[in-house]
């Protein structure tokens, strides 16, 4: 609906039904250089056994608990990241900073192992139509060069005002943000 909105003629992309964690309608050829997603919040899934033996699912050897799938998500879109220049900026609860179990490891995973997480943006609560939560951006890249050995952390949650709200955004924010590097 955003592209739409943006004038972009609906005959330049493809739109497909169906359930993005269960089913990959992507392939595994399919490599993106920029991914902007907003999936649904703590979304239940079926996070079966048979799963980890999807190439999306495997480099952990744990899936998101089926109470939450925001990190099966997240999971998707490395898989499907370009590896000489992907990126990804994910809107998420704040439930995936500090969840234990499996979302811990999948996180480790994440910033040990890959080395994907570039940064952490902390945003306020009630900044969108449909939740009241506190949200983060995360942005992921396949290559993070100079920055290989931290992740950026800004926390915008606190200092905004509210401001005339427009039908499809609800308010205007005026940040400051605070910043925090974090070193691995």
């Amino acid at each position: 609906m955003n592209m739409l909105m943006h004038g972009i003629d609906y005959q330049n992309f493809d739109i497909y039904k169906g359930d993005t964690l269960t089913r990959d309608l992507y392939g595994d050829n399919l490599k993106l250089t920029v991914q902007v997603c907003n999936p649904p919040y703590s979304l239940k899934w079926d996070a079966k056994e048979e799963f980890l033996d999807d190439p999306r699912y495997s480099g952990v050897d744990k899936l998101a608990p089926k109470s939450h799938a925001d990190f099966a998500f997240l999971q998707h879109m490395v898989y499907h990241m370009d590896e000489d220049d992907g990126r990804v900026a994910v809107l998420l609860p704040y439930g995936v900073l500090f969840r234990g179990g499996a979302e811990e490891d999948i996180r480790k995973w994440l910033i040990c192992t890959i080395n994907r997480l570039d940064a952490v943006i902390g945003l306020p609560a009630d900044l969108f139509h449909g939740t009241s939560i506190p949200v983060v951006v995360l942005v992921l890249k396949s290559k993070r060069n100079g920055n290989s050995d931290n992740i950026l952390f800004i926390d915008a949650s606190r200092d905004f005002i509210k401001g005339k709200s427009y039908a499809f955004l609800g308010i205007t924010l005026y940040m400051s943000c605070h910043c925090l590097t974090f070193y691995a």
